[in-house]
């Protein structure tokens, strides 16, 4: 299941407002698990509902941070490996040089800055 996010940023992302539809969710023994697609519902994060978690992919996520925050992530290959920047429209830009290996960790790192800085307020 590479195309989904994990638990915790999952959890991360409902405390900070994730409200898309979602294919996934997590109950409360954090199991994962796919919505009903035949009958066409997806699951949507709620405010009443304290043990279940819309599971977005990561495509889902950056698109949620370009479109609700303003936030548009890049992630670029260097000679040591993956690298990202995040740019605050309209020009703040901030620069982050924690070299991955991986690409899905500079992916997954990325996201976590991006959480970071709705949390802190400092998206704006």
């Amino acid at each position: 299941m590479t195309e989904f996010v994990d638990y915790n940023i999952a959890k991360q992302l409902k405390e900070i407002g994730f409200d898309e539809e979602c294919l996934g969710c997590f109950d409360e023994q954090r199991v994962f698990g796919f919505t009903i697609r035949s009958i066409q519902k997806y699951y949507k994060n709620s405010k009443e509902d304290t043990y279940s978690i819309a599971v977005p992919t990561y495509y889902q996520v950056f698109q949620w941070f370009r479109t609700k925050h303003k936030l548009h992530s890049t992630i670029t290959w260097t000679s040591t490996g993956y690298d990202y920047n995040i740019k605050v429209e309209p020009t703040r830009i901030i620069n982050v040089t924690h070299i991955h290996s991986e690409y899905r960790d500079a992916e997954i790192a990325c996201i976590e800055y991006m959480i970071k800085l709705i949390k802190d307020g400092s998206d704006n």
